[in-house]
């Protein structure tokens, strides 16, 4: 009788902190999407500059113009990435 009640009660607990740590592991996985999205964002752009810098020094203005538009491409597919990684199901 008393390890019934005994095993009822873990199970309950069990289920409990099984749903906290399911829950805790998809918020960590969605934080962990959008600090890696950053830093993507952030080396894309620092070699877009370069590669700006470099098309504008050897005269190639369409070059530089591309990576321009690259950079805010990256801009904007870091700011899309967020906003999905953000709406996770809880």
């Amino acid at each position: 009788m008393i390890w019934n009640n005994i095993k009822v009660v873990f199970s309950a607990v069990g289920n409990v902190i099984g749903a906290f740590f399911r829950t805790a592991w998809e918020i960590v996985k969605s934080v962990w999407n959008v600090v890696g999205a950053y830093f993507q964002m952030i080396f894309n752009t620092i070699a877009g500059i370069f590669s700006v810098i470099a098309s504008v020094l050897t005269g190639d203005f369409a070059g530089a113009w591309e990576a321009i538009k690259s950079i805010f491409a990256g801009f904007g597919a870091f700011f899309s990435d967020t906003l999905e990684f953000s709406s996770i199901d809880i």
